[in-house]
């Protein structure tokens, strides 16, 4: 299931896709960078996020790293892998502490949870060079 929250779903430079299993977490994340002018896709899995990504390109992902099934990093290993994926940057997500230092060695962005919005709207406009 595919959900569309933002300001314009045409806005093309700040479409993202939300990769995230939890509702309690993803849905009000939309709601807030709603109001900061983003356009975001949510999915609960990386299954459905490779699904998603057949059909659509979004500018930016973001991946929680302790997902169901196939996990974060697991994904973006395949998203890698696509010839056609491989461009779209991500930020990573997760309230695991290990996490960040483990991106940090893949190279990366990171943030944490609970997610500072002032931090992700940084990150995501220095990925989009806004």
């Amino acid at each position: 299931m595919y959900f569309f929250v933002g300001q314009n779903n045409l806005m093309h430079e700040r479409r993202i896709l939300l990769i995230e299993d939890e509702p309690s977490i993803a849905k009000p994340l939309i709601k807030l960078m709603k109001f900061r002018g983003y356009t975001l896709a949510w999915v609960q899995s990386a299954d459905e996020a490779l699904e998603w990504l057949q059909d659509e390109k979004p500018t930016c992902l973001l991946i929680d790293v302790m997902l169901p099934g196939m996990n974060g990093w697991e994904f973006r290993k395949k998203q890698l892998q696509e010839a056609s994926l491989n461009s779209i940057p991500a930020i990573f997500l997760s309230a695991d502490t290990g996490s960040g230092p483990e991106a940090n060695k893949r190279g990366e962005i990171f943030v944490a949870k609970p997610i500072d919005l002032d931090e992700l709207d940084r990150k995501l406009k220095s990925l989009l060079k806004d």
